[in-house]
């Protein structure tokens, strides 16, 4: 995360809303990643294997920022950015 963070405020820096909102949207973007991927493979590609991965990621990451480590992440994103 730290890496990330680093190479991506090298090009441009963050706003104060931004740094706010990071820690906030990590979960809320993890979650609409995997609806579009359980859509896609649901809709489009008709694989009844692909959605259930899909839906094994969307519901193993969400219990996961519930996790301690979760947590310590969402904490450590506060703390990188100073919110």
């Amino acid at each position: 995360m730290d890496a990330l963070l680093a190479g991506y405020t090298a090009q441009r820096p963050l706003s104060d809303a931004e740094a706010h909102a990071l820690p906030l949207m990590l979960t809320l973007v993890n979650a609409e990643y995997a609806l579009t991927e359980m859509d896609y493979f649901h809709g489009i590609t008709r694989s009844p294997a692909n959605t259930a991965l899909a839906r094994a990621y969307y519901t193993e990451h969400t219990a996961w920022f519930t996790t301690t480590q979760g947590h310590a992440l969402l904490q450590h994103l506060h703390r990188r950015l100073g919110v």
